[in-house]
């Protein structure tokens, strides 16, 4: 079993590689047949990681997957997929793409009907659900806006704003609820970013690619 690793290129000289428990492989590039005891986690934010050959995930490993935008890390598998362990996925700064699927792993042999047996998803804060989906060679994530009504009650301005963020996603459009929900911004995060402009936030409902609020 092999520690901390950062692969960008191709695979030394071997058949197999096993990630150890207190283990993490990350990077971009190719790999042999692995099996994940530890953290799995492709790219240089974000990234690919190719297995020529079978990937095995053990019951305590973890798949740590970044999103950032309109792409993600992802896994390619050129054998079968047997998939365990935690799904935890990080949101990075910047909008999130809503609606469309992100492919976090595509194995070519199929996952032979495994899952993920948790998913952790605690980093996108409160403005974001992610849905988890599998199809018979694929792990795909979807991201949605949760409702921010319900998240910002008080003040009645605060509120009013959260609503009109809500009405601006139904009604498509979503740069201002990308920019923060997207970023992770909690309810403290949105409350104080609506009291302290109220009156610029619903403006900004009707103005195209508004700039990101993650700094607020």
């Amino acid at each position: 079993a092999i520690g901390n690793v950062a692969r960008n290129g191709h695979p030394a000289s071997f058949s197999s590689v096993t990630i150890g428990e207190a283990g993490t492989i990350g990077g971009t590039g190719q790999l042999p047949s692995t099996t994940v005891l530890g953290t799995i986690s492709p790219g240089n934010s974000p990234g690919t990681l190719t297995v020529n050959g079978n990937l095995t995930m053990g019951a305590n490993s973890t798949y740590l997957a970044e999103i950032q935008g309109a792409v993600s890390d992802r896994i390619n598998v050129t054998g079968t997929a047997a998939l365990a362990g935690t799904l935890k996925l990080a949101i990075l700064p910047g909008p999130a793409r809503f609606g469309a699927a992100y492919t976090l792993l595509s194995a070519q042999g199929g996952l032979g009907g495994t899952r993920f047996g948790a998913v952790d998803s605690a980093s996108f804060g409160a403005g974001v659900a992610a849905s988890v989906a599998y199809t018979m060679n694929d792990l795909l994530v979807t991201l949605s806006p949760k409702s921010l009504a319900g998240l910002v009650i008080a003040p009645a301005n605060a509120h009013a704003v959260a609503s009109g963020v809500d009405r601006a996603v139904a009604g498509g459009g979503e740069d201002l609820a990308k920019s923060a929900q997207g970023a992770g911004m909690t309810a403290a995060q949105i409350a104080r970013v609506c009291k302290t402009d109220a009156a610029g936030a619903v403006q900004a409902f009707t103005v195209p690619k508004h700039p990101s609020v993650a700094g607020a």
